[in-house]
């Protein structure tokens, strides 16, 4: 079982005080409203219990995450940016993407071969490597905004959570 870190616990949920990620209106600028649906999605993989649920809830954390920096990727450049941010390996950030594209249309299966990649991903499902690399990317994204957007001026942080804050 991992300990708890509390110097960086304590760290972490300061970041998310800054954040103010629940008072998120229509002028917040889009950094900000992509690292609040990652942190949603990373709240859901931890209060559901099916494994299935929890990667789905956890690869839906990840995306919005990695693009949090403003830059929309998908596919194979997706997948670079997990690599390079969470040391995963870009096959294995692939193989994730690809299994969560599979369960998605799993009632559409119509071949052996279909129903066999789903049962076989299903099984070879091991939470940690991607709660690592959600976890990672989310707050690596944070520190970057933060430190981007709060530096030395907070009335900048303001202007980028909307005039409502």
């Amino acid at each position: 079982m991992d300990e708890l870190d509390e110097e960086q616990t304590i760290s972490n949920l300061q970041l998310l005080r800054i954040l103010n990620r629940h008072a998120i209106s229509t002028t917040t600028a889009k950094q900000v409203t992509s690292l609040s649906k990652a942190l949603s999605e990373f709240e859901s993989a931890m209060t559901v219990f099916p494994q299935l649920m929890i990667f789905k809830n956890l690869l839906n954390s990840l995306e919005p995450a990695t693009n949090s920096d403003g830059v929309d990727r998908t596919g194979k450049s997706l997948d670079n940016e997990v690599d390079k941010m969470s040391g995963i390996g870009v096959t294995e950030a692939e193989k994730w993407r690809n299994f969560y594209d599979r369960t998605k249309h799993v009632g559409q299966d119509r071949t052996l071969k279909d129903v066999t990649e789903f049962v076989v991903g299903l099984e070879n499902l091991v939470e940690a490597p991607f709660r690592r690399a959600s976890t990672s990317m989310i707050m690596d994204r944070l520190r970057r905004l933060l430190r981007y957007f709060v530096a030395p001026d907070l009335h900048i942080m303001q202007r980028l959570l909307g005039p409502d804050h």
